[in-house]
């Protein structure tokens, strides 16, 4: 998560939009149980995957990471 972190936050505009399509195609693709090939479409806009990869990628390197870390040192 963090090599990926690095690289959607880069200084690298074309790595940057290839990680955030990436991203947000995996989870338009599976954030629901049949896959809505319209609100899929949206990963075709430069603007709107940068937003949304950058969203979701922030709230996973900073919230779910830290308590699965936390959780695994429990166990």
């Amino acid at each position: 998560m963090s090599a990926y972190h690095r690289r959607l936050t880069g200084s690298d505009p074309d790595t940057q939009l290839e990680c955030a399509r990436c991203w947000s195609a995996w989870e338009m693709s599976t954030s629901r149980l049949i896959v809505d090939h319209d609100l899929l479409k949206r990963v075709d806009s430069d603007t709107w995957a940068l937003q949304f990869a950058k969203i979701e990628a922030y709230a996973a390197f900073f919230f779910v990471c830290p308590m699965q870390c936390i959780a695994l040192d429990r166990v």
